[in-house]
């Protein structure tokens, strides 16, 4: 049977998160991906940060508690202390660490420190704040989503248009070659040099490493600035949504922070997709402990039922 559309997306940035984990850090120039991959080199898929953080924003969202800064900050530290998983940079460990409830945790990093993280750490947690029916309900929790640790313009950015990209792919808004315009079209101006970033990027047909990753080129989209990660993850969201084999694999060769890349492209891209057309060790062997498969298809469902596709 198929899955709903909130599933696929769950399923996906899972089983993004497990495989770009088996390449994540390696610089573009020396990954060679050329055939499809069938499976998860470690045998069983297990996911890191980038999932654990959606999917306590996916809880959240398919609660009845409000989306704030503290019920967010919340849910992400009941989602780590019942399951800690690896991935988590040592700064958002330690908050998480340090913290009990929410109120600990938005206590635990100052406004400047806030402000001087441009990294992708709220960005790839963004992918379940697409699916608020309302563009600007989008926008405004995927701010939320970013400011309660990244309030950096980039990383601020980065959240909001990952959010924007899920939005448009979740409700079928339009073909995958608008999606760039789209993004940059309702992109707050808040830094006029991103959009500028992107529309470069959406004059592309073929991979222009230089444009899309600047000094970062012979890395790949890195860690610690989102905005590179948020081009390389529309680029191949316009070029691959309707064939998520070839999603994966060139989104490997782009190397790089490639597990949050890969689980932010796959959760999006398996949307409007079947589950059929990604090697089926993928998803048998993804894990099924107490946050793993069921768990994720259970919220998945829930999403669903609350944010049903018209």
């Amino acid at each position: 049977m198929e899955l709903l559309k909130a599933q696929k997306m769950l399923l996906g940035l899972a089983i993004g998160d497990a495989l770009g984990k088996e390449y994540e850090n390696i610089p573009r120039i020396q990954i060679h991906i050329n055939d499809p991959l069938k499976g998860y080199k470690g045998g069983t898929g297990i996911y890191t940060d980038d999932t654990q953080m959606s999917l306590a924003v996916a809880e959240l969202m398919s609660s009845n508690l409000p989306f704030n800064e503290e019920t967010l900050a919340s849910s992400l530290v009941y989602a780590y202390r019942r399951d800690k998983r690896s991935g988590y940079s040592s700064f958002t460990k330690t908050m998480l660490e340090t913290s009990w409830c929410g109120m600990d945790f938005l206590k635990s990093v100052s406004g400047q420190d806030k402000l001087n993280r441009k990294s992708d750490g709220s960005s790839m947690r963004a992918v379940p704040v697409g699916l608020f029916p309302d563009t600007n309900e989008v926008i405004r929790h995927a701010q939320i989503n970013s400011e309660i640790t990244h309030s950096h313009p980039k990383a601020i950015l980065a959240s909001i248009g990952v959010a924007l990209a899920s939005h448009y792919s979740y409700y079928t808004y339009g073909d995958p070659s608008e999606i760039i315009r789209y993004v940059i079209k309702n992109l707050p101006p808040i830094d006029h040099n991103y959009s500028s970033y992107l529309s470069s990027i959406d004059t592309l047909s073929n991979p222009d490493y230089q444009i899309i990753l600047g000094k970062y080129s012979d890395y790949g989209p890195p860690y610690n600035d989102a905005k590179y990660v948020l081009g390389m993850v529309l680029f191949i969201l316009k070029q691959f949504s309707q064939n998520p084999e070839a999603a994966i694999v060139h989104s490997l060769r782009f190397g790089g922070d490639v597990d949050t890349t890969l689980s932010i492209i796959l959760g999006i891209v398996m949307m409007n997709n079947t589950v059929d057309q990604i090697p089926q060790l993928l998803i048998d062997d993804l894990e099924n402990g107490g946050y793993g498969k069921d768990h994720l298809m259970s919220i998945g469902k829930a999403l669903d039922e609350k944010y049903p596709v018209m």
